[in-house]
């Protein structure tokens, strides 16, 4: 049983469980049941910056098995701003088995500014090509 529960670790189901329901022995045979668990709801932690839409930023999607490899991607793209800072937690949703996502998001600042100077450029291209950046979000 828990070689089982450490392969569905392994792949990344860290809320499907194996158990042994109440059973007579004395054919021989162990039956095991196998509790998948499930996303019920991805939601953003009340009093959260709710700046990305998380149907596009999560791979979890109700229903689905809960694998930590697509939480992590998610958590990934609600960071991928450097003023955004992002971190979830899992809770016990209402039926056995299932689970809630719980985001919370907070970006520092809506804007940011970028600037660079490059002295590798030639005669014909300019001798420090430069850009300037700024943008929101």
């Amino acid at each position: 049983m828990g070689t089982i529960q450490n392969r569905f670790i392994t792949h990344g189901w860290v809320t499907s469980r194996v158990l042994v329901p109440e059973q007579d022995l004395t054919s021989g045979t162990l039956v095991l049941q196998v509790v998948p668990g499930r996303v019920r709801q991805v939601r953003y932690q009340d009093g959260s910056d709710v700046g990305a839409t998380l149907y596009t930023a999560m791979p979890a999607r109700a229903g689905s098995l809960l694998d930590v490899r697509d939480i992590e991607q998610g958590l990934e793209n609600l960071q991928r701003l450097p003023t955004v800072q992002a971190s979830m937690e899992i809770v016990p949703g209402e039926a056995p088995g299932e689970s809630d996502i719980v985001i919370k998001r907070k970006q520092t600042k809506a804007w940011r500014v970028n600037a660079w100077v490059d002295n590798s450029g030639t005669e014909e291209t300019g001798k420090k090509p430069g850009r300037d950046d700024a943008g929101l979000g």
